[in-house]
C-alpha cells in the first residue's frame, strides 16, 4: 500500500532539500570566488601577468571572481544568505534541546 505524505511533511522535507542546496550554492560561490581571486593575485605578483597566458589567466580568474561573488552578493542583498543562515541556527538550537 503507498502512503501519501501530508502537505506538512512534504514541505517540510521540500524546505530542508532547499535550504541544502542553497549552502551548497553559497559554499561553492564562496569557494571558486575566493580561489579564482587568489589565483589572479598570485599571477599578478609571481610576475607572469606580462606574457600573454599570464593576462589571459588573470582576466578568466577575475571574471570568475566577479560572477561568483556577484552570485553570493545577490543572495546576501535579497536576504537568502540571511534566511539559509537562520534555518542552520534553528535546526543547531532544534538538536541541542
Amino acid at each position: 500500500m503507498v502512503e501519501v505524505a501530508s502537505a506538512s511533511e512534504s514541505q517540510r522535507g521540500g524546505e530542508g532539500r532547499r535550504m541544502f542546496e542553497d549552502i551548497l550554492v553559497l559554499i561553492f560561490s564562496l569557494l571558486v570566488g575566493l580561489v579564482s581571486f587568489g589565483i589572479a593575485v598570485w599571477v599578478v605578483f609571481s610576475g607572469r601577468l606580462s606574457s600573454l597566458d599570464g593576462m589571459l589567466l588573470t582576466a578568466i580568474c577575475l571574471l570568475f571572481t566577479v560572477v561568483f561573488g556577484g552570485n553570493l552578493a545577490w543572495s546576501v542583498y535579497k536576504g537568502e544568505a540571511q534566511a539559509v543562515l537562520k534555518g542552520l541556527l534553528k535546526r543547531w538550537q532544534k538538536s541541542d534541546a
